[in-house]
């Protein structure tokens, strides 16, 4: 007598346990967050902005910090902020070149700064 048992789809390894799937439902919306090495601790904060698609707290609170850097450097310079300069102080801060030309590029996108000269942003208001 066969097996009346089929192989699992394409992409599908096996079942997921309950537990598994609500471990990674957790890990996706940042309220668990995984280490390199491996363990797992709470991070005592749900975003549900994770689950409706939206922006999340970490993403916004990096926006601003930008943001901000951008208009302080601004008012230290006559042609405008730098963009070397403001990735500098954005790196002092802790977000990476790459998270901060991201955010330059949305604040741009967003009209809430301009490039008056090549590589440098002042804020639009």
């Amino acid at each position: 007598m066969e097996d009346s048992q089929t192989a699992p789809g394409p992409g599908i390894d096996r079942l997921r346990t309950e537990p598994e799937a609500r471990l990674e439902y957790l890990l996706a919306n940042d309220v668990l967050r995984e280490h390199d090495d491996g363990t797992i601790s709470a991070t005592g904060e749900f975003d549900d902005a994770r689950t409706s698609g939206g922006t999340t707290k970490a993403q916004k609170d990096r926006i601003q910090t930008v943001e901000s850097i951008i208009r302080d450097v601004a008012k230290e310079y006559d042609a405008g902020a730098p963009i070397d300069v403001v990735l500098e102080r954005a790196e002092d801060r802790g977000i990476s070149d790459d998270k901060t030309e991201h955010e330059i590029q949305k604040l741009r996108e967003n009209g809430k700064v301009y490039e008056p000269r090549t590589d440098h942003l002042r804020p639009s208001s």
